[in-house]
């Protein structure tokens, strides 16, 4: 990626009905070391968001709201199972 490149990853959270409900997950992530994992790998995190499906907003048409609903925290809590974040690969890379 160049310098400058954007990059939207999605990492499971550290909780045990994250990791475990899909047995292509081996660990989970709190926010820092998702964050951490990126500045590691030559890149600066811009934004992190929760994500997960929460009940009825398809059905309601208030799917783009969401991320915004995770971020109460007892939505986050229940809801969430995974860090979205937007970084930028950082100009002097690795």
């Amino acid at each position: 990626m160049r310098p400058g490149g954007a990059l939207l990853a999605s990492v499971v959270m550290a909780k045990p009905s994250a990791v475990w409900a899909d047995y292509t997950h081996i660990r989970g992530f709190t926010r820092t070391a998702a964050e951490e994992l990126l500045r590691d790998g030559g890149f600066t995190v811009e934004r992190v968001w929760r994500m997960g499906g929460v009940p009825l907003t398809s059905r309601l048409g208030l799917i783009d709201l969401v991320p915004a609903f995770l971020r109460i925290p007892v939505a986050g809590h229940i809801w969430a199972v995974s860090w979205e974040l937007l970084a930028r690969r950082s100009a002097a890379g690795v």
